[in-house]
């Protein structure tokens, strides 16, 4: 069965072609665009003001009633049309950090930050390093100055001293640790 609906004409904003309703959101009715909303992001439904403003900015203003992955808790957010045409949300006060890998944006998640372009780059900078929990102020100085302070608290496997050294970022995004630097 065929649930499209007119979607008050609409337009792709990838290609000009017209979007139509369907059951789970958005399409483009050209076939050959993969652009798509979905009705639904986070249990939180889009209302058509919601997908309207999506369209005609890239952008929506701030939205309250996001629900937290696996949690009854909701945060506010602004929804993004990205470079790569998917839709992402971003939090108010995040801040946009360039990719290492193939410089698209950085985007926060729960455990660290990841390419908004999941699909052609996958890079992810996960907030755990050799078992250690990073704060965001740590992994701020990885993302600007390829470098941290350095921290303590290390521990090695083999022995189980602990041990401090600092973290570094090379330029592809992959993380080393320096014991050089006093």
């Amino acid at each position: 069965m065929n649930q499209k609906e007119n979607s008050n004409n609409l337009i792709c904003p990838k290609c000009s072609s017209r979007l139509e309703t369907f059951a789970r959101g958005l399409n483009c009715s050209n076939q050959k665009c993969t652009f798509w909303i979905p009705r639904e992001i986070r249990q939180k439904v889009l209302t058509p003001s919601i997908i309207k403003e999506l369209i005609e900015n890239g952008k929506t203003r701030l939205i309250d009633g996001f629900h937290k992955r696996g949690s009854s808790q909701t945060f506010s957010a602004i929804l993004e049309i990205t470079k790569e045409w998917k839709i992402t949300i971003r939090l108010k006060d995040q801040e946009k950090y360039e990719c290492p890998k193939c410089k698209g944006i950085l985007r926060s998640f729960e455990r660290g930050y990841k390419c908004s372009n999941e699909h052609d780059c996958g890079y992810v900078l996960w907030n755990r390093y050799s078992g250690k929990e990073l704060s965001q102020e740590q992994l701020h100085a990885l993302l600007l100055n390829k470098r941290t302070k350095k921290i303590s608290g290390f521990k090695r496997k083999k022995d189980g001293k602990l041990y401090s050294a600092e973290i570094v970022m090379d330029e592809s995004g992959s993380l080393s640790l320096d014991f050089g630097r006093d």
